[in-house]
């Protein structure tokens, strides 16, 4: 076959394939055709139209009014609730599942695959160790500004049903940090913290032989002890809502 043949031969077979693919787009696009004409008769599921909307508007803008002390209120609890709501949802989807499926498809019958897993988790807990003040910060703020705004010395009259959303916005966080710390009370998590704390104390003796020194393994312990304070023990609820306000 010579250079003129085998071209031919490539590019009928390139054309086949075209072809091919370009049927099967049809197919699917008639297919598709079939069952929109069917649910706009009335036949099969009803067409489903996104309902989400999103705000195009800055937080400044929508809290904007004549008389600047509402304004400046407004924008102070719309802020909040905005950043309560992330917080909740950040909690929820992914902060939780972590606890919840600990251990699920591990080895849990050696005390090193425990450690093991832990040691895993370390950069998780850390992460809620975070979470946590940044809750406690925000409902803080929140409870500062009730303060003034519910006291005698408020710049503008509140009614309590008007701050409804305020405050089931701080429900759902504070429900959220509770589901957490009933998900950190696993039987298994706790063991095996109690597992890895022995492992670490056991390494004061000789830390060179696992490339570090004695004030690194205080450190690690000092981190240790904090991460079990706080999240272990199932404090985070406590801790936020524990304010010491005055």
């Amino acid at each position: 076959m010579n250079i003129k043949d085998e071209n031919e031969a490539t590019s009928k077979l390139a054309a086949e394939r075209q072809v091919k693919k370009v049927g099967l787009f049809i197919e699917e696009y008639a297919e598709d055709l079939r069952g929109l004409k069917n649910r706009l008769n009335g036949h099969g599921e009803p067409p489903v139209i996104p309902n989400v909307g999103k705000e195009q508007l800055t937080l400044i803008e929508l809290t904007h009014s004549d008389n600047k002390t509402i304004s400046k209120v407004a924008l102070a609890l719309v802020s909040l609730i905005e950043e309560m709501t992330k917080l909740k949802d950040e909690g929820a989807k992914s902060l939780v599942t972590p606890l919840l499926v600990y251990g699920e498809g591990e080895d849990c019958s050696k005390d090193q695959n425990g450690c093991l897993m832990i040691g895993r988790m370390l950069s998780h807990f850390q992460h809620i160790a975070c979470y946590i003040d940044h809750c406690k910060d925000v409902v803080s703020n929140l409870l500062l500004h009730m303060n003034v705004l519910l006291g005698n010395q408020s710049p503008i009259k509140l009614g309590l049903v008007r701050l409804t959303i305020v405050w089931e916005t701080l429900a759902q966080l504070l429900g959220v940090l509770a589901m957490m710390d009933v998900a950190v009370s696993s039987p298994l998590i706790q063991q095996h913290w109690g597992q890895y704390k022995r492992m670490i104390k056991g390494l004061r003796h000789e830390p060179e032989k696992y490339g570090g020194d004695v004030d690194s393994v205080r450190k690690l312990e000092k981190i240790l002890l904090d991460l079990e304070n706080k999240i272990i023990n199932g404090n985070m609820l406590s801790t936020v809502i524990s304010l010491g306000l005055d």
